[in-house]
């Protein structure tokens, strides 16, 4: 028996907002209900701090997490604070797994006695209308995000002799 997290990914969007897509999902498809924005794996941000996107014919893998960038940042530097905040989201959300996960077991188990939930990190854990906060204040992703800071491209132009 295959658990839901081997049928779908999950996509974090610029604003931080987190949701799960099913799987077989192309990479284009994700690209046309969010344009303007390109999709990389959190895993290889989190290698080489740089936003590196998939190609648009590429597959999204289950299980694995991507994450919604502004074409204007490609093969642009993420700055640390974006990485943790990064990090933070893909926390939490394995964290609410972890927890779901511990809730269908107790519903499974047969013991008629009270039922008592793990505590959690008051930092992290509040979820209010899918964004996580911090001590009560609203999280809207990457803090002073001002699309990147990428390199202003000038192309090298030759003048053109017409002939007659």
């Amino acid at each position: 028996m295959h658990s839901r997290s081997h049928k779908t990914t999950r996509i974090i969007d610029s604003n931080g907002h987190q949701r799960k897509v099913n799987v077989p999902i192309k990479a284009a498809e994700m690209m046309i209900e969010e344009p303007g924005h390109i999709i990389c794996p959190v895993d290889e941000l989190l290698r080489t701090h740089r936003v590196s996107p998939i190609k648009a014919d590429d597959g999204l893998q289950a299980g694995k997490v991507y994450i919604l960038f502004p074409v204007v940042r490609v093969n642009g530097k993420v700055k640390e604070e974006e990485i943790a905040t990064i990090m933070n989201k893909v926390a939490c959300g394995d964290q609410n797994k972890k927890k779901r996960s511990l809730l269908r077991k107790r519903r499974k188990s047969t013991s008629g006695g009270a039922k008592v939930l793990p505590a959690v990190n008051e930092e992290v854990k509040d979820e209010v209308d899918g964004q996580f906060t911090a001590s009560g204040e609203t999280d809207t992703g990457f803090p002073g995000h001002r699309y990147g800071n990428p390199r202003q491209w000038s192309p090298i132009l030759e003048a053109i002799s017409e002939v007659y």
